[in-house]
């Protein structure tokens, strides 16, 4: 994994130089897992002996962040639990240290979530966290629902507090985007917005750059993207983030993660839509702010903490946005997940022929045959193909594909990511997603029929209804197949898609996979 200055960061872009004996060693690491030591200087005492473990509360590519009790205090707390056996590679154990070593370096902070201590064992590492239990930035948007800009300017305004206190700690978040932020508790007035998942932070030395693109596409700024950025690259990801709190509307998008970043990188936007008739020009004063092209010219988190719209007690108006907004922003948040899955099953109904050359792929990819592809193994067939990746961009390839977030893309989650969706979202195969999905045959999707096959995405009760109600757009209590096809063209948002509905051969896509995925088929075929 990268080092924490910028000029040793293309050192980790992965097996350039062919070391045989360095690939052999990961390939024998990846069969029994890290076994050695991770952390440098773990706290003291056992985790085990300290804490007692309760619900799980989400999984990752490494293990499962739970609640846990401190013995001692009684204090509900949370902790990362990360198996050494999903630590395939020495830059995997780095990254672990690194985001230890960051957490640790910052100060606390009332916006940041607080960090009690790391352990390990034989079989784990634990990082014991602040319980936040509030839900992410959107989450409490949606819920309070009428919201207005001042609820927005004093969310901004915490995240900028944030923001200063981990830039002035020599850090670069690099991955700031709604679900990062988390309220600690659900009280809607008295609970505060704490920043999490430092998990691609970086350190970075004053008047240096970082180099490796990460982050999350519709957020990253221009210049990640051309590899020559610093802090104020984190500015542009909350002016991304403000844009879509007071419309509902995402301001750079592309139907692929190509497209998204081109979109980016010309970094033009606009606030033509009816619903920013209702904003006020100090609200989009603050976004242009944030959102200024040239980073030398963006402002600081310090400097932004002085907009009069970001002040305390300032210019942002009480009144509530328009219902458009809260409309938007749910659809935004939740509606995502539903069509991946309906465009997997859809994959499912391709005709053998049209899939033969991602069935080879897969198998390519999936050297140890256990039905899953690994990073390391998506890591390893890149560099065969003589393909540079970074990690950083290589984990921004899976959290594309990896829909169920466990780590792994299973075979359905390579099949609809690498089919062209145009060529997938043919009448036929909606119809054939639409009987899947239709337990009882009887014409329409309830929500029980629709929650049995989202199980895995990880979502709420809440979540799962406010998706379904969002699907359901006259509002009788289930989905039927005209109001299936609509969400699975009209809201996915694809280029024509309703002038290309007719089944056509199949074969990989270069912008659906950025170009990563199909230059290497391409290359191993």
């Amino acid at each position: 994994m990268e080092p924490v200055t910028a000029d040793s960061e293309n050192a980790a872009q992965g097996c350039e130089d062919n070391d045989v004996e360095r690939l052999g060693a990961e390939h024998a690491l990846k069969k029994r897992g890290y076994t050695g030591v991770i952390l440098e200087s773990p706290d003291e005492g056992n985790f085990s002996k300290l804490y007692e473990v309760k619900q799980t509360l989400g999984k990752g590519s490494f293990g499962i962040v739970a609640e846990c009790i401190h013995r001692e205090s009684g204090d509900r707390r949370a902790v990362k639990v990360l198996r050494k056996r999903a630590i395939l590679t020495d830059r995997d154990a780095d990254r672990i240290r690194r985001e230890i070593d960051i957490m640790r370096s910052i100060k606390e902070h009332r916006h940041i979530v607080r960090t009690y201590g790391a352990y390990e064992d034989e079989k784990h590492v634990y990082i014991v966290l602040e319980l936040c239990t509030g839900g992410d930035m959107f989450h409490r948007l949606i819920k309070i629902r009428a919201y207005s800009e001042k609820d927005a300017a004093q969310i901004c305004r915490e995240a900028l507090s944030a923001l200063a206190h981990i830039h002035e700690a020599g850090v670069v978040y690099r991955d700031l985007k709604p679900d990062n932020f988390l309220f600690d508790t659900d009280e809607d007035t008295t609970s505060s917005l704490k920043a999490a998942d430092f998990g691609l932070s970086s350190f970075i030395v004053e008047g240096e750059y970082l180099q490796s693109t990460c982050g999350t596409p519709m957020y990253i700024a221009p210049e990640v993207i051309t590899k020559k950025y610093n802090t104020k690259a984190d500015i542009w990801s909350l002016g991304v983030t403000l844009y879509i709190m007071l419309s509902g509307k995402v301001p750079f998008w592309g139907n692929t993660m190509q497209k998204t970043f081109e979109s980016v990188r010309r970094g033009r936007y606009h606030f033509d839509d009816p619903v920013w008739e209702s904003v006020t020009e100090h609200a989009k004063d603050c976004v242009k702010r944030m959102l200024t092209f040239k980073p030398e010219q963006r402002p600081d988190a310090r400097t932004l903490l002085k907009d009069p719209w970001i002040v305390d007690h300032g210019l942002a108006a009480a009144k509530p946005l328009v219902e458009t907004v809260f409309l938007n922003l749910r659809q935004f948040r939740n509606m995502n997940k539903l069509q991946k899955r309906a465009a997997q099953i859809m994959a499912t109904n391709l005709k053998l022929e049209e899939i033969k050359n991602v069935k080879k792929a897969f198998r390519e990819l999936d050297r140890d045959q256990s039905g899953c592809i690994s990073m390391s193994e998506m890591h390893t067939a890149l560099s065969r193909a003589d393909l540079t990746i970074s990690e950083d961009d290589l984990e921004n390839l899976f959290q594309v594909y990896d829909v169920d977030g466990d780590g792994m893309i299973n075979y359905l989650e390579f099949l609809a990511a690498t089919t062209k969706m145009n060529r997938v979202l043919t009448m036929e195969n909606m119809r054939f997603a639409f009987e899947e999905l239709d337990k009882d045959g009887n014409g329409t999707l309830s929500a029980s029929e629709i929650k049995i096959h989202m199980t895995d995405m990880n979502l709420t009760e809440e979540e799962m209804d406010e998706m379904i109600r969002e699907a359901d757009s006259n509002n009788d209590g289930e989905v039927d197949y005209e109001e299936f096809v609509f969400l699975m063209t009209e809201k996915i948002q694809l280029e024509n898609v309703r002038d290309d509905l007719i089944g056509m051969d199949i074969d990989v896509d270069e912008e659906t996979t950025d170009g990563y995925l199909s230059m290497m088929l391409n290359r191993q075929s």
